[in-house]
């Protein structure tokens, strides 16, 4: 048995564990977005990088804390990067565009999804059955059957203060490894000041 392993007897690397709450978090976050809007809110390259992430962000949780230490701070993180650069992102596309739209097309709603709430949720369940590795061991044995891989292209067309997300969740995740310990101990000594 290892010593990280916690899970499952022992035997099941905490990581994993990791790898579940981050693509629950922001798997969350896809679906919320989809019931409010019925537009795709946060791609699926979020959800799986987010797996990604979570399984090494839990290595840091200090000793004796919950192995979920840092990701409160991470999405606030997240949030907050996003929150600051992304009308940056937008105002700076607005004056780069080489032909301003018009009022119309600027209050053009955007077409909502078709797909309904079971194939949302069947996109997260895709992330937590390693949907993308199956995927991808398939394109390997037809390369190596000697026959090209071909996936055919979706149209896709942001709307103009679409923003990717995928940058802010780096830049939360770094500064959660860096100086998460001292973000959330400075808020816990705020919030919970000691008694005197």
């Amino acid at each position: 048995k290892e010593p990280n392993h916690v899970l499952l007897g022992g035997w099941l690397p905490r990581s994993i564990l990791g790898a579940g709450v981050g693509m629950a978090i922001f798997g969350a976050i896809r679906l919320i977005g989809w019931l409010w809007k019925r537009q795709e809110a946060m791609g699926l390259g979020d959800v799986l990088l987010a797996r990604g992430m979570g399984a090494f962000l839990i290595a840091f949780a200090p000793l004796g804390t919950t192995p979920l230490y840092h990701f409160l701070t991470w999405l606030l993180l997240c949030c907050l990067s996003g929150a600051i650069v992304g009308p940056i992102m937008i105002l700076w596309r607005k004056k780069t565009m080489p032909e301003a739209p018009s009022e119309e097309e600027e209050e053009q709603d955007y077409p909502e999804s078709n797909s309904n709430i079971r194939e949302q949720i069947g996109f997260i369940v895709y992330c937590f059955v390693l949907g993308d590795l199956w995927d991808y061991l398939k394109d390997v044995k037809v390369r190596w059957q000697g026959k090209s891989v071909i996936h055919p292209e979706e149209p896709f067309q942001p709307a103009p203060t679409a923003v990717p997300f995928g940058p802010f969740m780096v830049i939360g995740f770094f500064l959660a490894v860096f100086f998460g310990e001292w973000i959330a101990h400075a808020y816990l000594s705020y919030a919970f000041p000691p008694i005197k």
